[in-house]
């Protein structure tokens, strides 16, 4: 396998592991996934979308660093320290900065009269986004509880490691 393809399969295989072991990042994806649908539902225009793309790759990118960040600090050392305490929060705020940036845009792209109307046309012409709108959030809420009986687990390097060694 070429370089350039295997360097496309380690950064799939990097969202997938955060998408498995981080609650917060399939909140993020639930998100994303109703904006996208919010804009199309309504009849967003090109920029609508280029806004809402923008802002997800941004957060969702935010948090796959902040989650690399916070598994690295947990190889340096188990124990409580002042200093990774303080590194893991700094990573945490980039996320926040992001996601307040996003939710500025979001402002923006619905805060309109003229959004809302197109939102309600558009779910009146195609029925099936109205579902698609309210399945979503229900579909957050189980995806992001922890499995019943464990409590969240991130995925070990030994894991990771076994999991490529088997592909």
């Amino acid at each position: 396998m070429g370089k350039l393809l295997k360097s496309f399969k380690n950064a799939w295989h990097g969202i997938c592991a955060c998408a498995a072991g981080e609650r917060n990042f399939r909140i993020h994806c639930i998100a994303a996934a109703w904006v996208l649908m919010l804009i199309y539902t309504a009849n967003g225009t090109r920029w609508d979308y280029i806004a809402a793309v923008v802002c997800i790759a941004l957060v969702m990118g935010a948090e796959q660093i902040n989650s690399a960040i916070e598994r690295l600090c947990d190889l340096v050392t188990e124990e409580m320290d002042e200093r990774v305490r303080v590194i893991k929060d700094m990573a945490a705020g980039g996320v926040l900065v992001c996601a307040a940036a996003a939710l500025v845009v979001a402002i923006f792209l619905f805060a309109s009269k003229d959004f809302w109307l197109r939102l309600l046309d558009g779910m009146w012409e195609r029925g099936w986004c109205a579902v698609v709108l309210v399945a979503l959030p229900v579909a957050a809420v189980v995806l992001c509880l922890p499995p019943k009986n464990k409590t969240e687990e991130k995925m070990s390097e030994e894991e990771y490691i076994g999991e490529e060694e088997e592909k």
